[in-house]
């Protein structure tokens, strides 16, 4: 009676899975979407899918009955798919045990008559259970349906004997049982062992980008479901023109894949991404993906000794404890810490705190967050100089394909108010200029917009200071056009809070380095003038574009980083509409290249050799470049010679020098009101008139409708002036400086 009622259970389950199964199209190995990932940050284009990679399915007999088309004594049923796990399930079902004969899967002594698991590794071993004692032959009939990637034997531990379960059909085992030898009546006589041999396939785009094209691959075969697949880099990388399930794939440094709307890529085991410090690989997927195993971005830091980095997550949804400990432990090892041991580490790893004082968080082993998408970090490895500059960070998590929105502030308190730490939160390139004009769906207005006026662009830490700064600074005049996947950076708020947004539609195919080297646009018209010593040096960009001019232009004009010029420094002033902040880029006008003047800022210490000298230049070769000296009454033409003084006394600030570009040979007479800096200090309610004054000059201070407010004479003597304006009311005025023969206007907005 229990026979009967234990082969008729076993058989409910068989035919009730066979047709589950069938409606899952598992035996065609077909795609089935179960629900679409949600993270905290967007919605993920990957899919849950349910890739059958086959079943076995294994009966027992007492031989004569096999003879006689009897029923089988027992049964059981294993089929492995790309969600399937090892662990116990709703999906399995406990076995009955006979009175009688038994067979059954013992998955840590829980027998088992149907089991669902993982796809199945090399020499992977299932242990059966088989109760078989009559003095008799017995039968095992294995099937192996559809069976992918995978060779099944089934081992007989008694006999020593290995029979292999055909991928697609059928094999019979016969034993006999001895009663009186244990082993012979053992329970777990029987195993099931596999043997997996994936296929390992290179990408060389040899003919074409056609990933479909045997010839593009080494060895000459298209992937499969059983390949490991690796995209390194080529002059044609790889384009999907339909759904694809494979085993793996690694994607190099500076290779790319995207996967096409409409389309599928469908990876059973790993996904694996790798940088180097100069390049990186990138993933855009329009369609979907899934990935049954691990999704891991290799992400190349600086070290320590080779002054950190600036760094964002790649995947989302990742612990802090997770980043630290996956991989034996690998980030945990490599992070710069302060040498405690475990839980009293801290890491030099954290995000840019905003608050009272704006400062970088440390984070030790017993820190409790997750690493937020679209969030910048400052971090360094541990690697010493000598071996390397840096090494890679291993992020796990989900690949990022829908919208980020990340929250900037202005605090008004603590040392840089403004300031913002955030970064690339895809696992690709994304293009600068189409961040910045985004109309985020949040903020109803582009990203530009939202930033600060005097420094709208995106500043990358490129750990560098041999050309005066640390910073290499992006923006639509300069800078380089791509972001490096997990590339942080800094950006300045213009509101007291607000959401920059990035989209999928920013993504796009690269291979350079982040921010460590600074690219220019190659078909503008700019002049880069450096400073330098024999220990130091700086540089300042002055670009001529149709869209610019002499005043404030948002996105082509920005400010030295924090307002910093304590130390050696060289920047320049507006033009117009001056306030005294440093700018590490201005540009103005395309026709300003006929004539104008820009002050200069510089910072130095006496006793130094400066030289002054052109680093890069595009101008027409009509056009001239002098460096003016007020104090040494020299002009310069630096597209001749450089221009080198001996500091013997501090040098600070802008009046001094300035850089005349203009389209003729210089005059022998010029106008001397034309190098006086004159800006106003909002701040302070001060008027500065900044440089040499040859000859008596007199100010005069006027309204939008021509009265005169003020006047003042100018000491001949003096090299900075400053005018308190306080008692004047808002508005705009009109300065004019004159002499004998010259007269200086400009425009000046009291807030």
């Amino acid at each position: 009676m229990f026979h009967i009622m234990k082969y008729f259970i076993y058989s409910f389950y068989l035919v009730t899975s066979l047709i589950l199964l069938s409606s899952l199209n598992l035996f065609n190995s077909k795609l089935v979407i179960k629900n679409a990932e949600v993270s905290e940050t967007s919605v993920l284009k990957t899919v849950d899918a349910f890739i059958s990679q086959g079943q076995l399915r294994l009966s027992l007999y007492e031989s004569n009955a096999l003879a006689n088309n009897e029923s089988a004594a027992d049964g059981l049923l294993i089929f492995f798919d790309t969600e399937g796990n090892n662990t116990i399930d709703e999906n399995d079902a406990l076995d009955i045990p006979n009175l009688d004969e038994n067979f059954s899967v013992n998955n840590n002594g829980i027998l088992l008559s149907i089991e669902s698991r993982a796809t199945p590794i090399n020499d992977e071993e299932l242990q059966l259970e088989v109760n078989t004692y009559r003095d008799t032959e017995y039968t095992i009939v294995a099937e192996g349906i559809f069976m992918q990637c995978a060779t099944a034997f089934l081992y007989d531990v008694y006999t020593d004997v290995f029979t292999e379960i055909p991928q697609n059909g059928t094999v019979n085992y016969s034993y006999s049982v001895n009663p009186g030898i244990s082993s012979s009546v053992a329970n777990n006589r029987f195993k099931i062992i596999f043997e997996v041999e994936d296929s390992q396939l290179t990408w060389n785009g040899s003919v074409s980008n056609d990933w479909d094209d045997s010839n593009n691959w080494t060895p000459n075969e298209v992937p499969g479901i059983c390949s490991e697949v690796t995209i390194p880099l080529t002059e044609n990388p790889p384009q999907m023109s339909s759904d694809m399930t494979i085993a793996t794939i690694a994607i190099n440094p500076g290779s790319n894949l995207c996967i096409p709307l409409g389309e599928t890529l469908n990876v059973t085991g790993d996904l694996n991404m790798y940088s180097q410090s100069y390049s990186y690989s990138g993933l855009i997927v329009n369609g979907a993906i899934s990935v049954a195993g691990n999704t891991k971005y290799h992400r190349y830091t600086n070290s320590e000794l080779n002054n950190r980095d600036l760094i964002a997550p790649p995947l989302a949804g990742q612990s802090w404890t997770s980043f630290l400990t996956n991989d034996n432990n690998h980030n945990a090892n490599i992070l710069y810490n302060n040498g405690a041991v475990p839980p009293n580490t801290s890491y030099l790893f954290g995000p840019f705190e905003k608050g009272a004082i704006d400062d970088y968080l440390v984070y030790n082993y017993n820190t409790v967050e997750t690493l937020s998408s679209g969030r910048g970090y400052r971090v360094a490895t541990n690697m010493p100089i000598e071996d390397s500059n840096g090494e890679a960070l291993v992020f796990t998590g989900s690949l990022v394909t829908g919208s980020v929105n990340v929250p900037i502030w202005n605090d008004v308190t603590g040392s840089f108010p403004e300031w913002n730490l955030i970064g690339n939160p895809y696992a690709s390139y994304i293009d600068v200029n189409v961040f910045l004009n985004h109309v985020g769906s949040v903020s109803g207005v582009s990203n530009l917009s939202l930033l600060d006026e005097n420094t709208a662009a995106i500043y990358g830490y490129d750990a560098n200071d041999t050309d005066g700064s640390n910073w290499t600074i992006t923006n639509f005049i300069e800078g380089p056009a791509l972001i490096a996947p997990g590339q942080g950076f800094f950006v300045s708020s213009n509101l007291s809070f607000a959401n920059l947004e990035f989209t999928p539609d920013m993504q796009v195919e690269g291979k350079s380095d982040d921010f460590i080297i600074g690219r220019t646009l190659s078909d503008l018209d700019f002049v880069k003038i450096k400073m330098n010593t024999s220990l130091d040096s700086s540089i300042t960009s002055i670009y001529f574009h149709e869209d610019a001019s002499l005043g404030l232009d948002v996105g082509y004009d920005a400010a030295v980083f924090g307002g910093n010029t304590l130390g050696f420094a060289l920047y320049s002033h507006l033009v117009q509409d001056n306030v005294g902040t440093p700018m590490a880029i201005q540009t103005l006008h395309s026709g300003d290249i006929l004539d104008v003047v820009i002050p200069l800022g510089v910072n130095a210490n006496p006793g130094e050799e400066i030289r002054f000298s052109i680093e890069e230049i595009t101008l027409p070769a009509t056009t001239n470049v002098y460096l003016e000296d007020t104090v040494a009454n020299t002009s310069t033409l630096l597209t001749n010679s450089d221009y080198i003084i001996l500091s013997t006394a501090f040098i600070s600030g802008t009046g001094r020098f300035f850089l005349r570009v203009n389209e003729d040979a210089l005059l022998t007479i010029n106008n001397d009101l034309e190098t006086l800096d004159v800006f106003l200090l909002n701040s302070l309610n001060e008027l500065v008139i900044r440089g040499q004054l040859q000859e008596k000059t007199k100010l005069a201070l006027y309204d939008i409708h021509g009265r005169e407010i003020l006047s003042f004479n100018l000491d001949v003597f003096v090299y900075e002036h400053r005018i308190n304006l306080s008692s004047l009311n808002e508005g705009i005025y009109i300065a004019t400086i004159q002499n004998k023969i010259w007269s200086k206007s400009k425009k000046i907005i009291i807030e």
